[in-house]
């Protein structure tokens, strides 16, 4: 089909559904007697419940399955900074896929926030109303310091861009090496980007504890070091470089017998003859949505060994809607108060568990293959207790999975 249709079909379901996610009762058959103990006068009896035992709002409202998906529209996926309302489709399709795929009632509100700091303030003062916070969208460095800034806040904040697409790389590197029969901790990468996707990379390396030599970064100008005049007021590419190599000055430098090359920045920045510079069986990512960084057939035909994209016509599609939707469902499920370290790495881990037998084509579960959404979800549950950010019973964590992926 022709860009057009496929604009026309896009728009056509867009309107004629005004939207894609709506606010439903959880009660049926509601009668005109219910609404006493729903609202006035009785409603008051779970007011004063929650009051005296604040844990009570688990139980007597939907907060603990709720999160917020947050934006100020300044970085939208392939699009750029257009602003919050024109952001706003974006969210609501978020907010489907946290439902369909994971359970997880998710409200999707874009504000008009300046700066990270109004995005830290509307956070917390929308705290008491959900149980965990979805960042989106939001450009850099904003997005990095409005995360860190609430990491302590009591409720988990996640950042998608950043720690969602972390985790889905990592997970299909993991699979990705032994199908090349390299160790992961032996492998040499270069991650050609340093937004939002570069900074969550080079953390979650950083977590695994895999060696800081192994990896270098590139941006434009070249290789991201401290070396580097520009660096130093960067604290997006400050802390990349404080996390890489910082080997060579340029990308073609730093791919000289590289094992894995990952792209997420834009169009052609992945060449053929970088591709041919890198040692046997090379592992190329090109996640840039909707153009990737180099296609497949073309990284194939340069000697790419495996490939995959960000998107869906192709194998191999590294998604993160494969991680946010089941890593928040056993985040709440566990009732957890934050997301750690050790919660990221095994939901990579259990995502790449979710191929059986990893093969160049097939190193990623398919978004549909829905029984890995429940196993990351059980898996990120247990390591939140084991951490002990969640103060609930790993059964009464399973059970909850369990019923809202049924």
């Amino acid at each position: 089909m022709s860009r057009d249709i496929h604009r026309d079909l896009a728009l056509g379901i867009h309107r004629a559904y005004e939207g894609k996610v709506s606010i439903t009762p959880k009660i049926p058959n509601i009668t005109y007697e219910d609404f006493a103990y729903l609202y006035t006068p009785y409603v008051a009896d779970a007011c004063r419940a929650i009051a005296e035992e604040p844990d009570e709002k688990y139980n007597l409202t939907s907060v603990g399955n709720t999160i917020a998906i947050v934006t100020n529209g300044t970085r939208i996926l392939g699009l750029g900074n257009i602003g919050p309302e024109a952001g706003h489709p974006v969210m609501e399709g978020k907010s489907l896929l946290f439902k369909v795929l994971g359970g997880v009632d998710a409200c999707p509100l874009s504000i008009n926030a300046l700066s990270y700091k109004d995005i830290v303030a509307f956070v917390k003062m929308l705290k008491p109303s959900v149980s965990g916070i979805n960042l989106e969208d939001i450009s850099q460095p904003d997005a990095f310091l409005a995360w860190e800034s609430l990491q302590d806040i009591g409720i988990p904040v996640f950042h998608d861009d950043m720690e969602g697409t972390a985790i889905v790389l990592m997970a299909g590197l993991t699979n990705a090496s032994r199908v090349v029969g390299k160790p992961i901790e032996q492998m040499k990468v270069v991650f050609v980007g340093s937004g939002s996707a570069g900074l969550g990379f080079a953390l979650l390396w950083n977590d695994i504890g895999l060696p800081s030599k192994n990896i270098t970064f590139t941006d434009r100008t070249g290789v991201i070091s401290l070396d580097r005049p520009d660096i130093k007021d960067n604290p997006v590419k400050s802390q990349i470089a404080r996390l890489s190599s910082g080997i060579g000055e340029t990308l073609d430098d730093a791919v000289e017998g590289a094992d894995v090359i990952i792209g997420a920045s834009s169009p052609g920045a992945i060449k053929p003859e970088h591709i041919k510079k890198m040692s046997d069986k090379p592992i190329v990512f090109a996640v840039s949505n909707p153009v990737p960084e180099i296609y497949p057939n073309e990284a194939l035909k340069s000697g790419a060994y495996i490939t995959a994209t960000g998107r869906s016509d192709f194998v191999n599609q590294l998604n993160n809607s494969l991680v946010f939707p089941s890593l928040f469902r056993g985040t709440l499920s566990a009732k957890a108060s934050k997301i750690t370290a050790n919660m990221k790495k095994e939901a990579v881990y259990a995502l790449a568990d979710g191929v059986e037998k990893p093969r160049p084509d097939k190193i990623i579960p398919r978004m549909d293959e829905k029984h890995v959404y429940y196993h990351v979800a059980i898996r990120v549950a247990k390591v939140a207790i084991e951490d002990g950010v969640s103060e609930v019973e790993y059964k009464e964590a399973l059970k909850d999975i369990a019923t809202k992926l049924r």
